[in-house]
């Protein structure tokens, strides 16, 4: 298992290594309102899929195609990012070593940005980390199980990655109506969201509850792993419809710089609730990875349950009052540096 994994692993490594360049830079363009990654990701997808039919099913190369397909989409999204970052964006008029780089000047306000970040951090990492100890787990029932995780996670990541993208850009809307003294736009822009999200995966759904055999002998064709397949892509049918919203409140939730609040209900939801439930139906009831798929249910549950439930409860004028006087103490600042310069 190790030998087959080892060419996989690279190529899974030099993907990232790519991600975590781009994550940046989409964050930076997210955080200034330009939602023109939305097309980047679409495409970026499709050369996935391209190369993920092609590699891995016409030239039978298994997982070593789907490692290649993996670091061409990020490789192919790393391009397009920074080429519209560099030349395309709003900032394509600052200094490519201003765009590119970090400067002295970007160094100011790096305790404040420590203090935000941190929690933001931590809250990102929540349900990564969540998610990679129950294939952890899910790896001790055997080579079978863990194979059909694998696959349902691809195929159901496939169809959540465009309506998280789609959905997702609302929350860079909420930010900027917040910041531009407009408490009934974000409050009406995180409803809509919400529903989006929700809409879009529904139809989704649907799609994986007809077409669930058919789908997922695209993505596997071992009958043993198949049944197991089956039922999984059932739980994420229903359990995706909770992440969904969990994912947009919370992302509105850290547009407002609640992350600390974001990830202590992350950390309490996933790791004192859903993964001992996880590991109790799927060990101790002897319900295999579907045990662990139903502790991710409930997970979801809690955690769209709490995070929806905040949000509800948010006073928008105070988020928006707050969030101008901190523009506008951000602002004086750099109007003090720029006097100095």
């Amino acid at each position: 298992m190790a030998l087959r994994t080892a060419v996989p692993a690279r190529l899974f490594w030099f993907g990232g290594f790519w991600f975590q360049m781009t994550s940046v830079s989409f964050i930076f363009l997210k955080n200034i309102g330009d939602l023109s990654t939305i097309w980047m990701f679409a495409a970026c997808n499709i050369v996935h899929l391209g190369c993920a039919f092609y590699f891995a099913l016409h030239l039978e190369m298994g997982v070593v195609g789907i490692g290649i397909a993996m670091a061409a989409q990020n490789f192919t999204l790393s391009l397009f990012m920074h080429y519209h970052l560099v030349f395309k964006s709003a900032v394509k008029d600052f200094a490519l070593v201003q765009k590119i780089f970090a400067t002295v000047e970007s160094m100011n306000g790096l305790l404040d940005y420590i203090v935000i970040g941190i929690p933001a951090a931590l809250s990102s990492a929540c349900e990564s980390w969540y998610w990679e100890l129950n294939t952890v787990t899910i790896g001790w029932l055997g080579s079978v199980s863990l194979a059909a995780h694998s696959s349902t996670t691809s195929l159901v990541g496939t169809a959540m990655i465009i309506c998280a993208c789609t959905a997702g850009s609302g929350t860079t809307l909420v930010s900027r109506a917040l910041g531009s003294g407009h408490p009934r736009a974000a409050r009406a822009i995180s409803f809509y969201s919400i529903v989006t999200i929700l809409s879009m995966w529904f139809v989704c759904a649907i799609i994986l509850l007809v077409f669930d055999r058919q789908i997922a002998r695209a993505f596997n064709g071992n009958a043993e792993v198949l049944n197991i397949m089956y039922t999984l892509i059932h739980i994420q049918a229903l359990a995706s419809f909770l992440a969904c919203g969990q994912l947009i409140a919370g992302s509105v939730l850290k547009a407002m710089l609640k992350h600390r609040m974001v990830a202590f209900i992350q950390c309490f939801n996933y790791y004192i609730c859903a993964l001992p439930i996880g590991y109790l139906l799927a060990f101790k009831a002897d319900l295999g990875v579907a045990g662990t798929y139903c502790g991710f249910l409930v997970g979801m549950m809690l955690a769209a349950v709490t995070l929806i439930g905040v949000l509800s409860t948010v006073d928008f004028d105070k988020m928006t009052a707050e969030t101008k006087a901190r523009l506008d103490k951000d602002a004086a600042r750099k109007k003090v540096d720029e006097s100095k310069g």
